[in-house]
């Protein structure tokens, strides 16, 4: 008798869902019809039905990149300051030298 290759049956390996452009762009559209929401209701509200771990990871992009922010239950739009931006355009990238 031949034993199967392909490791246990029984384990389940953890999909990872990476979110696209136009996902992100669905969540940010969402986000700008809603000042101040809660993370499950915007959720519900989106018109295309989204994986809750890919939708959580849009947020925590949209968090690191000043988009948005957290409060204990709400998440609320940030607006980009002047400063901010020049911030973004004055810091140097990172060179490297051979």
């Amino acid at each position: 008798m031949k034993k199967k290759k392909g490791g246990n049956p029984g384990i389940k390996k953890k999909e990872i869902h990476s979110p696209t452009l136009n996902s992100i762009l669905l969540v940010e559209k969402a986000l700008e019809q809603e000042k101040d929401i809660g993370k499950y209701q915007l959720w519900k509200k989106l018109p295309k039905k989204m994986m809750y771990q890919t939708y959580s990871l849009i947020l925590d992009y949209l968090e690191k990149s000043g988009k948005i922010k957290f409060s204990e239950t709400r998440i609320t739009r940030t607006e980009k300051t002047e400063e901010t931006q020049l911030k973004a355009i004055i810091c140097p990238a990172p060179r490297y030298v051979n």
